[in-house]
């Protein structure tokens, strides 16, 4: 609950799943009622990626895990995609900015570096995370990618959003991009690493 109200207190915040509808508010209101209720209070969009698009998915005819990965990656993007560009349009001539991608799969990672990729594309932005100058606009695309432990253990979970809690704030207000994967956060280096990272910090 305190993580999602911090979240929500820096910016706009979406939830994206590849899950089939009504999947969120049934497993709030079997496991966890009070987020479900604050989900609702700060209205938090809650996005069903599978949703309105036609999903070809035969996992028989994909030859390897790889293929599964990218065709997952793909709809989550393009589903990512669509938020940030129905955020970006309130006004005119506003551009991408600070995207921040928090999820336990790669399927989420992928998705968002491609959807800021495709982005940068159409603007003829060659690098993110720096300012650059692309016909007489400036932009700066912050692409931000924090992919939590695969299948954590309560316990696990538990710590996670405790960091998260902590860390939140230096990824908002961070100037620039970064991939940080907490996969080997049981090694107190790798934790070290990923806390200069948000600081802006170089590891040496």
């Amino acid at each position: 609950v305190e993580l999602l109200k911090s979240a929500c207190s820096f910016g706009k915040v979406v939830l994206v799943t590849l899950a089939r509808a009504p999947w969120v508010s049934e497993s709030c209101k079997n496991f966890y009622v009070s987020v479900g209720r604050l989900i609702n209070q700060l209205k938090v969009p809650i996005v069903y990626a599978q949703e309105g698009i036609q999903v070809d998915y035969n996992k028989s005819q994909m030859s390897s895990d790889e293929e599964i990965e990218r065709f997952w990656s793909t709809v989550k993007g393009k589903a990512i995609a669509r938020e940030c560009r129905q955020f970006y349009s309130q006004y005119e001539g506003q551009s991408w900015k600070n995207v921040i991608s928090i999820g336990d799969s790669d399927f989420e990672r992928l998705g968002t570096q491609s959807a800021m990729e495709d982005y940068m594309k159409e603007r003829g932005i060659e690098q993110d995370g720096q300012l650059v100058d692309v016909g007489g606009h400036m932009y700066k695309v912050r692409t931000k990618t924090f992919k939590m432990v695969d299948e954590p253990t309560i316990e696990e979970l538990t710590v996670e959003v405790e960091m998260l809690k902590a860390w939140l704030p230096l990824m908002v207000k961070l100037d620039s991009s970064f991939d940080v994967n907490l996969n080997n956060a049981d090694d107190p280096e790798v934790l070290q690493s990923i806390e200069k990272t948000l600081r802006g910090e170089k590891s040496h």
